[in-house]
């Protein structure tokens, strides 16, 4: 992969969290979905595809099982939507409802790990409600987002020209069919295994070359309260300003490149300035620290 300097990571602060939910872990499912619109609550699956995998020594994964199923809404489908995923009303018309099939959906599932692609914010949020009406509980140990580590890994506008799906398949040469559910859940899956193999990687590499090498000295931290809550918590320093987008739970650089920057040393002085455990509690800092 292409990297500057020697250092390939933005920053792996991540990678902690990812090796944590999967340590003890024996399967997880991969999975994506097609809906009728963007509102968890109002909106309803029309496709689910899910491709289970056994999880091996050193993460590895291997395939064992597929789920793959259109659903009837009991609605009509909104034509912006089969232009985006060309899924017709004649299509969804001989489906399952989603009550008919839930109990191959909850068994497939059976609280395995799950992973995909913006699956924290998406379809995970679907699932809940899903298993909601079906009076149920969606069960899980954690979750894997596949959308969390591409931008861990690459920089917009360097590296991809977006973080989407299909950038960033591109990039590692993967083909497969934009949104069509079963094809970006393998994609998802391939890139899962990419993403593991590049982390285990960047762990055995001598410390010196896992990230920039600059260890600047905070000036301020401020949360910055952006338009229809793109918000950001910005750190000056003495080598410029870096920025945490808070709704893309990613770094960037104001006026410095920061793959320059030793970022795990960065996020740790941050923590400790503002008395945080990790990321999470991080994003939720909403004032102004200037730091003598």
């Amino acid at each position: 992969m292409p990297a500057k300097n020697g250092a390939t990571w933005k920053t792996k602060s991540i990678w902690p969290e990812i090796r944590n939910v999967l340590t003890g872990k024996d399967t997880i499912v991969v999975f994506d979905l097609e809906t009728t619109g963007l509102s968890s609550k109002n909106d309803r699956i029309i496709e689910i595809a899910a491709v289970k995998y056994r999880i091996g020594e050193g993460f590895s994964m291997t395939e064992a099982g597929t789920l793959h199923s259109y659903i009837n809404p009991n609605c009509s489908l909104p034509e912006k939507i089969t232009e985006i995923t060309g899924i017709t009303e004649d299509m969804l018309e001989n489906a399952p409802c989603e009550s008919e099939i839930f109990d191959e959906v909850k068994a497939f599932f059976d609280s395995a790990l799950v992973g995909g692609y913006n699956v924290d914010n998406f379809d995970c949020k679907f699932m809940n409600e899903y298993f909601g009406r079906m009076g149920c509980v969606f069960n899980y140990p954690g979750s894997v987002d596949c959308l969390k580590m591409a931008r861990n890994l690459l920089c917009k506008g360097q590296d991809v020209v977006d973080h989407k799906l299909e950038s960033v398949g591109k990039y590692f040469g993967l083909d497969f069919q934009a949104h069509s559910a079963i094809d970006d859940a393998r994609t998802t899956g391939a890139l899962l295994q990419m993403f593991l193999r590049e982390y285990m990687q960047l762990d055995a590499m001598p410390e010196e070359i896992k990230t920039g090498t600059l260890q600047p000295i905070i000036k301020k931290i401020a949360f910055w309260e952006g338009f229809q809550g793109f918000s950001r918590i910005y750190v000056e320093t003495d080598v410029g300003s870096v920025y945490y987008d808070i709704r893309r739970n990613e770094w960037g650089g104001k006026d410095v490149d920061i793959r320059d920057i030793d970022m795990c040393y960065l996020e740790e002085e941050v923590y400790n300035l503002l008395d945080v455990e990790n990321e999470s509690e991080f994003a939720k800092f909403k004032g102004t620290l200037s730091v003598a």
